[in-house]
C-alpha cells in the first residue's frame, strides 16, 4: 500500500458522510432492563465497520472521531463518555481489521473482536473513566457504584461492577453491532481492506 494515500474528494465526503450517519444514529439508543439507565445500546458502529470494507481502517476510525466530536455538541458527561466510546469504537474496529487480515475469516473477526473489546471495555473504564470522572466531574468511584449498587445490589465492590455490569454490557452491544454489520455486510459484498 502506498505510504502517501491521496484521498479523493469522493472518498473524504463519504468518511464525513458516514459520521454524520453514526453521529445520527447515536440518538436511536435504548436502555436494557438489566442495565443501569445511563447505559445505552445505539449502533452507531455500524457506519464505521461498512467504511471499514469500503476504505479501511484508517477511515472507518476517522467515522468514530466524526461521530464523537459532533456528539460534543450534546455531551452530558463534559466529553468522557464521547473519549470512552471512540476508544471503544476505533478499538473494535482496529481489532476486526487485524483478525481479518490474519484469518480472511469474517464470521471469526467479529467474534472475537467482540469478546476482547468486551474486556478491553474494562480497562478503559478502570484507567479511563473511574479517573476522568473523579478529576473533571468530581464523581468518584465509590460513588458510582453506590449509584450502581442502587439499581444492582450485586454489584458491591469494583470487580462485581466490571464482572455484572460493563464486560457483559459491551458484550451485548458489540454482538448486535457485529451480527448487524455482518448481514450487512453480505448483502452489500464489501470485502475488507487489507
Amino acid at each position: 500500500m502506498n505510504e502517501h494515500k491521496k484521498y479523493s474528494t469522493k472518498q473524504l465526503l463519504q468518511v464525513a458522510m458516514f459520521g454524520c450517519i453514526s453521529f445520527i444514529l447515536m440518538f436511536i439508543c435504548t436502555s436494557l432492563p438489566m442495565f443501569p439507565p445511563f447505559l445505552k445500546v445505539d449502533i452507531s458502529e455500524i457506519p464505521a465497520v461498512i467504511m471499514l470494507a469500503s476504505g479501511g481502517p484508517f477511515e472507518a476510525v476517522f467515522v468514530s472521531l466524526i461521530k464523537n466530536l459532533l456528539h460534543l455538541s450534546v455531551t452530558q458527561s463534559a466529553g468522557i463518555g464521547e473519549l470512552i466510546n471512540f476508544v471503544l469504537s476505533a478499538s473494535f474496529i482496529v481489532l476486526i481489521h487485524f483478525l481479518y487480515t490474519k484469518t480472511k475469516k469474517l464470521k471469526i473477526s467479529f467474534l472475537l473482536s467482540t469478546v476482547i473489546i468486551s474486556i478491553i471495555s474494562a480497562v478503559v473504564n478502570y484507567f479511563i473513566m473511574f479517573p476522568l470522572y473523579t478529576i473533571i466531574l468530581g464523581v468518584n468511584k465509590e460513588m458510582i457504584l453506590k449509584s450502581v449498587a442502587s439499581f444492582n445490589p450485586f454489584v458491591i465492590n469494583v470487580g462485581y461492577y466490571f464482572i455484572l455490569i460493563i464486560i457483559p454490557f459491551n458484550l451485548l452491544k458489540f454482538t448486535i453491532v457485529s451480527v448487524l454489520s455482518y448481514n450487512i455486510q453480505a448483502k452489500i459484498k464489501g470485502e475488507f481492506k487489507k
